[in-house]
């Protein structure tokens, strides 16, 4: 993984950390769990179209589509075409945690953007 992903990757886990330790969440959502409704999960051996899985070409192709739902409703697309990111370092700490690391606040841009 290069420097690019690495920075990449902690950005959005220190959000993620961020926005799980935020007690009220944003606005329209929904952290308490005894206020989710039931959900019977789709039979995975059942098609999209509702035919039942019955050989390994059939799994195969059914494979396939919950692959792809999981990728639109779990991790999201990924794109086509590599995306080219500009990164901007905000500040340094070089005495982070009382001198045990150096802390570094870095923004992310999408370079084919405008700069705002």
């Amino acid at each position: 993984m290069n420097q690019s992903a690495h920075w990449l990757l902690l950005t959005l886990l220190t959000i993620r950390v961020a926005i799980a330790q935020t007690p009220a969440g944003p606005a329209g959502y929904n952290y308490d769990e005894t206020k989710v409704g039931t959900y019977t999960l789709p039979d995975l051996m059942r098609t999209a179209s509702g035919k039942p899985v019955t050989n390994k070409a059939e799994w195969i192709s059914r494979r396939a589509e919950l692959l792809r739902l999981f990728a639109e409703n779990v991790y999201g697309n990924i794109p086509a075409q590599a995306v080219r990111l500009r990164f901007q370092t905000n500040s340094v700490d070089q005495s982070a945690r009382n001198g045990l690391a150096v802390r570094k606040q870095v923004s992310i841009f999408f370079a084919d953007y405008p700069q705002l």
